[in-house]
């Protein structure tokens, strides 16, 4: 499966803030790619 929503941080509103790549159908699951960094 691939990523369809990207991530940014806020940190004056000390917010995450999601924007979908495309349309995300009801029902579909929201997936983020943290990154090769991110360790499990």
């Amino acid at each position: 499966m691939y990523s369809n929503l990207r991530w940014r941080t806020d940190t004056r509103n000390d917010q995450v803030i999601f924007t979908a790549f495309r349309t995300i159908e009801a029902g579909e699951e929201c997936l983020i790619d943290y990154g090769e960094d991110y360790k499990w």
